[in-house]
Protein backbone atom coordinates (compact mmCIF):
# COMPACT_ATOMS: atom_id res chain seq x y z
CA UNK A 1 0.00 0.00 0.00
CA UNK A 2 1.43 3.36 -0.91
CA UNK A 3 1.79 6.28 1.47
CA UNK A 4 -1.05 8.29 -0.05
CA UNK A 5 -3.57 5.50 0.39
CA UNK A 6 -2.47 4.89 3.99
CA UNK A 7 -2.77 8.59 4.72
CA UNK A 8 -6.18 8.77 3.07
CA UNK A 9 -7.46 5.77 5.07
CA UNK A 10 -6.10 7.25 8.29
CA UNK A 11 -7.88 10.54 7.61
CA UNK A 12 -11.15 8.73 6.81
CA UNK A 13 -10.87 6.69 10.02
CA UNK A 14 -10.17 9.83 12.05
CA UNK A 15 -13.14 11.70 10.55
CA UNK A 16 -15.39 8.69 11.16
CA UNK A 17 -14.28 8.56 14.78
CA UNK A 18 -15.02 12.27 15.23
CA UNK A 19 -18.47 11.76 13.70
CA UNK A 20 -19.26 8.89 16.09
CA UNK A 21 -18.06 10.88 19.12
CA UNK A 22 -20.14 13.87 18.03
CA UNK A 23 -23.23 11.70 17.55
CA UNK A 24 -22.81 10.16 21.01
CA UNK A 25 -22.52 13.64 22.55
CA UNK A 26 -25.72 14.75 20.82
CA UNK A 27 -27.62 11.67 22.02
CA UNK A 28 -26.38 12.09 25.61
CA UNK A 29 -27.21 15.80 25.62
CA UNK A 30 -30.63 15.14 24.11
CA UNK A 31 -31.41 12.47 26.70
CA UNK A 32 -30.29 14.78 29.51
CA UNK A 33 -32.59 17.53 28.21
CA UNK A 34 -35.47 15.05 28.01
CA UNK A 35 -34.87 13.95 31.61
CA UNK A 36 -34.76 17.58 32.77
CA UNK A 37 -38.06 18.33 31.03
CA UNK A 38 -39.66 15.22 32.57
CA UNK A 39 -38.57 16.41 36.03
CA UNK A 40 -40.09 19.85 35.41
CA UNK A 41 -43.31 18.30 34.16
CA UNK A 42 -43.58 15.82 37.03
CA UNK A 43 -43.14 18.42 39.76
CA UNK A 44 -46.63 19.80 40.35
CA UNK A 45 -45.14 22.69 42.35
CA UNK A 46 -43.67 24.16 39.17
CA UNK A 47 -45.61 27.00 37.53
CA UNK A 48 -48.22 25.87 35.01
CA UNK A 49 -46.53 27.58 32.05
CA UNK A 50 -43.26 25.73 32.79
CA UNK A 51 -45.07 22.40 33.06
CA UNK A 52 -46.94 22.96 29.78
CA UNK A 53 -43.73 24.01 28.04
CA UNK A 54 -42.02 20.85 29.34
CA UNK A 55 -44.95 18.71 28.13
CA UNK A 56 -44.79 20.22 24.64
CA UNK A 57 -41.00 19.82 24.58
CA UNK A 58 -40.97 16.15 25.51
CA UNK A 59 -43.73 15.45 22.99
CA UNK A 60 -41.17 16.16 20.25
CA UNK A 61 -39.13 13.11 21.28
CA UNK A 62 -39.86 9.71 19.78
CA UNK A 63 -39.40 7.51 22.83
CA UNK A 64 -41.68 5.26 24.86
CA UNK A 65 -41.02 7.22 28.04
CA UNK A 66 -42.69 10.21 26.36
CA UNK A 67 -45.94 8.31 25.86
CA UNK A 68 -45.80 7.25 29.52
CA UNK A 69 -45.42 10.89 30.57
CA UNK A 70 -48.27 12.03 28.32
CA UNK A 71 -50.49 9.31 29.81
CA UNK A 72 -49.52 10.46 33.30
CA UNK A 73 -50.54 13.99 32.31
CA UNK A 74 -53.90 12.72 31.11
CA UNK A 75 -54.53 11.89 34.76
CA UNK A 76 -53.20 15.20 36.11
CA UNK A 77 -55.41 17.30 38.37
CA UNK A 78 -54.86 20.44 36.28
CA UNK A 79 -57.36 20.72 33.39
CA UNK A 80 -54.90 22.65 31.22
CA UNK A 81 -52.29 19.91 31.55
CA UNK A 82 -54.99 17.32 30.76
CA UNK A 83 -56.12 19.25 27.66
CA UNK A 84 -52.61 19.61 26.28
CA UNK A 85 -51.87 15.97 27.05
CA UNK A 86 -55.11 14.93 25.30
CA UNK A 87 -54.16 16.86 22.20
CA UNK A 88 -50.62 15.47 22.18
CA UNK A 89 -51.77 11.90 22.84
CA UNK A 90 -54.25 12.09 19.96
CA UNK A 91 -51.60 13.59 17.71
CA UNK A 92 -49.19 10.72 18.49
CA UNK A 93 -51.89 8.12 17.73
CA UNK A 94 -50.52 5.74 20.36
CA UNK A 95 -53.05 3.08 21.31
CA UNK A 96 -51.89 3.02 24.95
CA UNK A 97 -53.46 6.44 25.54
CA UNK A 98 -56.93 5.50 24.25
CA UNK A 99 -58.44 4.35 27.58
CA UNK A 100 -57.25 7.55 29.27
CA UNK A 101 -58.58 9.71 26.45
CA UNK A 102 -61.97 8.00 26.72
CA UNK A 103 -61.95 8.53 30.48
CA UNK A 104 -61.29 12.25 29.94
CA UNK A 105 -64.29 12.58 27.62
CA UNK A 106 -66.52 12.50 30.68
CA UNK A 107 -64.33 14.80 32.76
CA UNK A 108 -66.19 18.09 33.26
CA UNK A 109 -63.15 19.75 34.82
CA UNK A 110 -61.68 20.06 31.32
CA UNK A 111 -64.53 22.37 30.29
CA UNK A 112 -63.04 25.81 30.58
CA UNK A 113 -65.18 28.91 30.81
Amino acid sequence: MNKRLKRYLLIVAYISLLFVIGFICIVVTSRAKLNTQIEILSNKDNPLDKRLEALRTIAKYDEDVVVDQIIACLQDENPYVKMDASFLAAKRKDYRAIPFLIQNLNDNSMILH
